[in-house]
């Protein structure tokens, strides 16, 4: 079977630089303000949840930001690291090794809504 996919320092460092930009879309982003909307709608059901949803938005869209940094920070290590790796010993580096210690890295950050609490009103 042909290569279907190389990965190289240079490789890791370009999408670690597109992820850092992603990171900084999300964390730009901004969640409407509820406090209108709760007035307008007193005595619903709707108004007692709507700060709620806003919380866990604004939560959702801080941790999002942080994980797309943390992906980037990984990919713009581990380009670095096997870059010097390939100065001192061009036999240690693989594409298997480098796509393994990204895909390990992104592994250990687990479940992404996992630390999201869920809180109802």
């Amino acid at each position: 079977m042909g290569e279907i996919l190389k990965v190289t320092p240079e490789h890791l460092k370009t999408a670690a630089t597109t992820i850092d930009g992603e990171s900084s879309s999300v964390s730009g982003a901004t969640v409407p303000d509820p406090s209108s909307a709760v007035g307008k709608l007193s005595g619903f059901a709707t108004a007692s949840v709507l700060q709620n949803a806003h919380d866990r938005t604004a939560s959702a869209l801080t941790v999002v930001s942080k994980r797309f940094s943390t992906m980037g920070t990984l990919l713009r290590d581990t380009g670095d690291t096997f870059a010097l790796m390939d100065m001192v010993n061009p036999s240690l580096v693989t594409p298997d090794l480098m796509s393994d210690k990204v895909g390990d890295g992104l592994a250990a950050m687990g479940d992404l809504n996992a630390t999201i609490p869920v809180r109802m009103s």
